[in-house]
């Protein structure tokens, strides 16, 4: 019998000139596993000494294995972040968006694929 895995779901967004990534990267990475996903998170798996090429070498392989992409916010104002939504595009990888939306006082988490 197969046993039913997490889905792998990489986080894209600004990394270069953004002094918070790191935390911003870690608290998607944090939001994906509280909804029941295995977050990949560029900034855990990347050296920050290593090479711009190496660093998208590595990202990009990475995202070949994951089932979904995470687009922050910022993803558009990144060159790396939109290399990996438009592999994600051409490789058919889904595209995950989770939109907070408030009612009645509550927060609630609208996840679409």
């Amino acid at each position: 019998m197969k046993k039913n895995r997490k889905k792998l779901v990489y986080i894209s967004g600004k990394i270069t000139g953004d002094d918070n990534y790191k935390q911003k990267f870690d608290e998607a990475a944090k939001l994906l596993s509280d909804f029941g996903f295995t977050p990949i998170n560029p900034t855990v798996i990347c050296d920050p000494k290593w090479t711009y090429t190496k660093q998208m070498h590595t990202c990009l392989n990475t995202l070949f294995k994951c089932d979904a992409i995470y687009l922050l916010d910022d993803w558009r104002e990144s060159r790396g972040a939109t290399a990996e939504y438009y592999v994600a595009e051409c490789l058919g990888i889904k595209k995950l968006f989770i939109k907070d939306t408030k009612k009645e006082n509550k927060i609630h988490f609208e996840i679409t694929f």
